[in-house]
């Protein structure tokens, strides 16, 4: 191997380990109830949570993700069931999932949403349970 090439497999070896290190879970904190919604008591032992169908590795459909796992542990220690509603994590998401309403009543159709940014705006948030960051790697060699 060229000393180009072996610097190279080097350099993507260093960015590939500290990605992994950034990525991992490095803080967690407890999570306690949901916030108290208006007219959202539980009575009917569902929490009903929101989530990115396709968000790996934060949220998924198939349930292999850490935000289901969390949502699990929640339900199982206030004894509900989960159910889920999901929709894309854009532009519209909490107005379309977490503060849309039963229609002609004043009571939310779902309950929470598990991972949003720190200090996100649009609803009440906990501590961070994860602290991460994003990498993107390529190549500028041309093939």
């Amino acid at each position: 191997m060229s000393d180009r090439h072996a610097g190279r497999a080097i350099s993507f070896r260093l960015i590939a380990a500290i990605w992994v290190a950034c990525a991992a879970p490095a803080t967690f904190a407890q999570v306690g109830p949901p916030p108290n919604l208006p007219n959202n008591d539980g009575a009917d032992g569902m929490l009903r949570v929101c989530a990115d169908p396709n968000n790996m590795p934060l949220s998924n459909q198939k349930g292999e993700d850490f935000e289901s796992k969390i949502a699990a542990q929640m339900a199982s220690d206030f004894g509900y069931k989960v159910e889920y509603t999901f929709w894309l994590q854009r532009m519209g998401f909490v107005r379309n999932t977490l503060r849309e309403k039963v229609p002609n009543t004043e009571q939310f159709k779902r309950d929470l949403i598990i991972g949003v940014p720190k200090g996100y705006e649009l609803i009440a948030t906990t501590r961070p349970y994860l602290h991460s960051t994003y990498a993107m790697v390529f190549s500028n060699e041309p093939e």
